[in-house]
């Protein structure tokens, strides 16, 4: 069974989303910030994280630099609650993103997808990528 790695401040949503999973199979883990996430992919096996953008303290940007620094291999999918407002160097490293209205439907898929798929290459400079 994958396990899924959410990172977000927004508790609420960080339980539905750990239960709309968990209910379709995946074994999930949860983080409310990205320090925190960030030590839980370290000590986990973990095969996709879901990773919201707009996060106090360290943004989902510095956030996937890190991890995609540290797990290229690792996909992440950005959570946001508007996609036009994530930096294109996120949209460039992540491997998908969904909108966080857009329902557990999307989220599922977008799952799926990266599951199958081969890692997305992160394109970023070296010094882009070391963030944290």
């Amino acid at each position: 069974m994958p396990t899924i790695l959410c990172i977000d401040d927004v508790l609420q949503g960080l339980f539905l989303r750990q239960s709309v999973l968990e209910n379709h199979g995946y074994e999930v883990l949860i983080a409310s910030d990205g320090v925190l996430g960030i030590e839980m992919a370290r000590n986990h096996r973990i095969d996709a994280v879901l990773l919201d953008y707009d996060m106090p303290g360290m943004k989902g940007d510095e956030v996937a630099g890190v991890l995609k620094r540290t797990y290229p291999a690792l996909p992440v999918i950005i959570l946001t609650g508007f996609r036009s407002s994530i930096p294109e160097t996120l949209l460039r490293m992540s491997d998908g993103c969904v909108q966080k209205g857009e329902g557990q439907s999307a989220l599922l898929r977008a799952i799926e997808r990266v599951l199958k798929q081969p890692p997305k290459p992160s394109n970023l400079p070296k010094d882009e990528s070391k963030a944290g």
